[in-house]
């Protein structure tokens, strides 16, 4: 599975979620369309976490990691 930019005549760029398999393409999901360069990223960010979603995919989140550790060391001394 894969997202996939379509830009369109009209100026929009529309995104999908792309199963590939038998050799033939299938819309998994429509996820949006957007002209702004803002949206469209914000669809490409939505349509990788559907599929991490479908493929039961669990992320570790690195946020902040270096204010935990910070955190955890003067915790220590």
């Amino acid at each position: 599975m894969f997202v996939r930019k379509i830009k369109n005549p009209n100026g929009k760029t529309y995104i999908q979620v792309i199963d590939k398999s038998a050799g033939k393409y299938k819309v998994l999901k429509n996820i949006g369309s957007s002209s702004n360069e803002e949206e469209i990223k914000t669809l490409i960010i939505q349509g990788k976490n559907w599929i991490n979603k479908e493929l039961g995919v669990q992320e570790i989140d690195f946020t902040n990691y270096q204010q935990q550790m910070e955190d955890l060391f003067s915790l220590i001394t």
